[in-house]
């Protein structure tokens, strides 16, 4: 009898394989999809700067310099060359910084496989999440970071060891530099060291520690001051709303997040969005229950810890907002919160399964299959949500260059929001026939271009001197030419 080898995979295969499948899904997207207004925004106008301008927010204090982005872009593009994929690759290795960071946290809070998968599952199945990850904005990077950072607090909440300490505050650092609204989050994060260090751990060195503590701080306001103090100033928050968290934060993130797809028929984004604010509730009773019932000689769970930080950020928003008039973050501003949402559920769901009991195990397993029916829907290699309206500029360019094989002099306007995609292909591809208009926001209709891409409820205005040639999106999107 011939023995076979049958392979069996151990538990690091599978996760590998898993971050894996992640990882060519969004580099698929970082290659393919078209750059964005906004990336192409940061390429044009923040990249070329010198570093220094990038950290200061010399000349344009526009929120669009998401620093760390902008370094990072910077330095690649400098290394590798100009692509789509090296421009989108700085967030595409904050995945693998996120991926491995949920990784070890939840192979530390589960004994089972299964359970580790799940957990894995209902943090990286939705769509809009990972978005940002093929992207060139830094709204990933930053979500990378606070993972991290959340993880090494994990690491600091078991273990007690000062350098978990230092390197959760680190993490929170750069996930500030990659995006400012992760300023809440730092505060949090350091006030809950703060008070686990003097309140619940002892150490003789707590003083030393703090003030280490604090010269980070420091270095990181020293960093922020200058470009926050001149956004504010010159009112570049204009883009966000003042109708309230409910209506402005919550409900835009949950629309974002739903992908357009319409489930039980229904529309709208609130009842999805009352259906998280019920679970939000349960969560806070059971953290309650664990500060104030908690058996003696046994601790806060970290669910509860992570339920405060992530409270505390909802709290910071809507105060700023009452007491300096900053407005409400916008979907993609308070992404940031579904990491640690999801977080806070996992691990309370956690503390109940080590209590021996039986149903949070089930429930995680239900929004493991969720999230994997949500993203089986949703997942695309086309556009993103929050810029679909780029997704077909390439396309545009090419369909003109087909048109004139003999590579003659070409030109070229658009709507204002397809202008900044369109320059950024036609230099990388090396389109040197096409000019392209220069950057403007209203129509110009006098017909000193060739061809005109814009949008279908523009037409009107353009059709005395251009003719419809070619559409996309199902007729939402237009080339006309110029009339003979």
């Amino acid at each position: 009898m011939v023995n076979r080898f049958v392979y069996k995979p151990d538990n690091q295969d599978i996760y590998f394989f898993l971050g894996l499948l992640f990882t060519i899904y969004l580099t698929i997207r970082a290659i393919v999809i078209p750059i964005t207004i906004d990336e192409a925004g940061t390429y044009y106008n923040y990249m070329p700067r010198s570093v220094a301008d990038i950290l200061l927010f010399n000349g344009d204090p526009s929120p669009n310099n998401h620093i760390l982005n902008t370094l990072s872009m910077k330095l690649f593009t400098a290394l590798f060359g100009t692509t789509t994929f090296v421009v989108r690759l700085p967030n595409l290795l904050g995945f693998l910084l996120f991926y491995t960071a949920a990784v070890r946290l939840f192979t530390l809070m589960f004994k089972t496989r299964i359970l580790v998968i799940a957990a894995l599952l209902v943090l990286l199945c939705n769509p809009y999440l990972l978005d940002f990850f093929a992207v060139a904005r830094g709204y990933g990077l930053s979500i990378a970071f606070m993972f991290w950072s959340l993880y090494q607090f994990y690491q600091y909440y078991n273990n007690k060891k000062f350098q978990y300490a230092v390197t959760t505050l680190i993490a929170a650092a750069f996930a500030v530099l990659a995006n400012f609204t992760l300023l809440h989050y730092f505060i949090l994060i350091f006030l809950v060291i703060v008070v686990l260090e003097f309140r619940i751990i002892q150490n003789i060195n707590r003083w030393r520690h703090l003030l280490i503590y604090i010269c980070i701080v420091i270095i990181l306001a020293a960093i922020c001051y200058i470009p926050i103090t001149k956004m504010m100033q010159t009112n570049q928050l204009v883009y966000w709303d003042t109708a309230g968290f409910y209506s402005s934060t919550l409900v835009p993130l949950v629309e974002q997040m739903r992908y357009g797809e319409l489930y039980f028929g229904i529309k709208q984004a609130q009842p999805f969005a009352n259906s998280i604010l019920v679970l939000f509730g349960l969560l806070i009773g059971i953290a309650l229950f664990y500060f104030f019932k908690k058996p003696t000689g046994k601790k806060v769970p970290f669910g509860s810890w992570v339920l405060i930080i992530l409270s505390g950020n909802i709290c910071i928003i809507i105060i700023q907002f009452h007491l300096w008039h900053v407005p409400f973050l916008n979907g993609r501003g308070a992404l940031f919160l579904y990491p640690m949402f999801v977080l806070a559920l996992i691990a309370l769901l956690q503390e109940l399964i080590s209590a021996s009991i039986k149903f949070p195990k089930y429930i995680l397993l239900i929004l493991a299959g969720i999230g994997i029916i949500h993203i089986t829907q949703t997942g695309n290699i086309t556009s993103t949500r929050e810029w679909w309206f780029d997704a077909h500029t390439k396309e545009v360019l090419s369909w003109i260059n087909q048109q004139h094989p003999g590579k003659e002099n070409v030109t070229l306007n658009s709507s204002w929001i397809f202008n900044n995609s369109l320059h950024f292909h036609k230099d990388v591809q090396q389109f040197y026939n096409l000019e392209i208009a220069p950057y403007h926001q209203e129509l110009w209709p006098d017909g000193n271009y060739l061809y005109y891409y814009c949008q279908r409820e523009e037409v009107g205005q353009l059709d005395s001197t251009y003719n419809e040639v070619k559409s996309f999106n199902y007729g939402s999107f237009v080339i006309m030419k110029k009339s003979n």
